[in-house]
């Protein structure tokens, strides 16, 4: 963890909550790997004579929080990074997309550890909406920087 923020003090410290500084993608995806880091040490300690007792809901908040948490925001903080140029392509959906990922994902979280419904039923199309919403925004900038860059590829020979 210490060698991870090391690294990325800089692209860490440039993030932040104000329109005119980048959407912390990074800081978030940074936060759910040492939650997600701290989750698995957990498991392992309280488990270690039986993994196969650990609480499947457990499991599945650790899977969550690793591909969704992690993964997800950092996927989106390298998008946003390549598609810096064409960012004016909507804008608004950044901050947007942030939110719903992150804010869905603690709440079904929160019902997967605490092995209720209703956080589940919630969340989780909050966090579905902002992952494809920002699919398709990050996919329009990358088309849009495709169509400046000059003529499409050649089509392949048919054989």
């Amino acid at each position: 963890v210490g060698i991870f923020l090391k690294r990325n003090w800089a692209s860490l410290r440039s993030v932040g909550w104000s329109a005119e500084r980048p959407t912390p993608f990074l800081a978030a995806s940074s936060v759910a790997l040492v939650w997600n880091l701290g989750m698995l040490v957990y498991l392992i300690s309280k488990y270690a004579d039986d993994f196969d007792l650990a609480p499947t809901r457990l499991l599945l908040a650790l899977d969550h929080m690793m591909f969704v948490g992690v993964l997800t925001n950092a996927l989106f903080a390298q998008l946003l990074a390549a598609t810096a140029t064409r960012a004016h392509v909507a804008a608004w959906a950044d901050r947007v997309v942030f939110w719903a990922v992150n804010v869905g994902l603690v709440g079904f979280w929160f019902g997967l550890v605490l092995d209720e419904a209703w956080p589940k039923q919630v969340f989780t199309p909050i966090m579905g909406v902002g992952i494809l919403l920002g699919v398709g925004v990050f996919l329009a900038r990358l088309a849009g920087d495709r169509s400046t860059t000059g003529a499409p590829p050649a089509p392949a020979a048919a054989s």
